[in-house]
């Protein structure tokens, strides 16, 4: 066991000479060593790398094409779902216009109808007026001929 650890950090110290004299710390070799020497110390026996890896190339691009395309397909779902809402919101923005335009054009009738209003009690005032005239104009005009000459 002490002579894997050794050489593991042997491994390890020699990665990360190379790495730091390409002046980065990250690297597969670098993160592979890294998990070596987690597994050893964490107790491991033994490590016995694979003969063969988990998954094929072929399998990992058809997997992430797959994965593209359903997030592609999510995207689109998405964006629908953005559009219909925006066109909701435009449809609520001019519902509230148009309820101002309402309210606004409610507001200049009602003050067209005190208006007129005002209007029509002041001819009704005038037309007592030339009622009450006229009854005057009559009246004169009667006194005139009733009236005996002298």
């Amino acid at each position: 066991m002490a002579k894997v650890t050794d050489k593991v950090f042997e491994h390890a110290d020699r990665t990360r000479r190379f790495l730091m004299g390409r002046r980065t710390m990250v690297g597969p070799h670098w993160l592979a060593t890294s998990l070596v020497c987690a597994l050893m110390l964490s107790g491991c026996e033994t490590i016995v790398p694979s003969a063969k890896p988990a998954c094929s190339t072929t399998e990992l691009s058809a997997a992430n094409s797959a994965a593209v395309q359903s997030l592609r397909r999510q995207l689109g779902d998405k964006e629908q779902h953005i559009t219909k809402l925006q066109s909701r919101l435009n449809a609520v923005e001019q519902s509230a216009e148009d309820s101002a335009i309402v309210q606004t054009l409610r507001h200049q009738l009602s003050e067209q109808d005190e208006h007129i209003t005002k209007l029509q009690s002041r001819l009704n005032a005038l037309k007592l007026i030339e009622q009450d005239r006229q009854k005057r104009q009559t009246f004169r005009q009667r006194r005139a001929t009733i009236t005996p000459p002298q």
